[in-house]
């Protein structure tokens, strides 16, 4: 089975933590260890090194095989298309349309 490539949205990290991960609060399911977004809005894992390491020669490894899940996941596409997420005072992404970055 082919998945998509990981783009680093952090989607997946938005909607609950890995084994590696906790969640922020009783109320955000966001992993702690998610960095801010960049400008594109790439988001990575505080704890990547931590967990390539850890999983090395692993069947199904944790990073790098992307969700690739498209439903609801405006900030992969956004990546794809090298558009801007724009994070609110929230924490939620919002994607500007017709931006894009060099």
């Amino acid at each position: 089975m082919e998945y998509s490539s990981c783009v680093q949205s952090g989607f997946c990290c938005t909607q609950a933590p890995c084994g590696y991960g906790a969640v922020t609060s009783a109320t955000d399911p966001t992993c702690i260890y998610l960095l801010p977004p960049n400008t594109l809005g790439r988001r990575l894992c505080d704890r990547y090194e931590h967990i390539v390491e850890h999983e090395k020669g692993a069947i199904w490894p944790m990073m790098g095989s992307g969700c690739s899940s498209t439903l609801f996941n405006s900030m992969r596409q956004s990546i794809l298309l090298e558009q801007k997420v724009v994070w609110d005072n929230n924490g939620k992404p919002h994607v500007t349309y017709g931006e894009t970055y060099e």
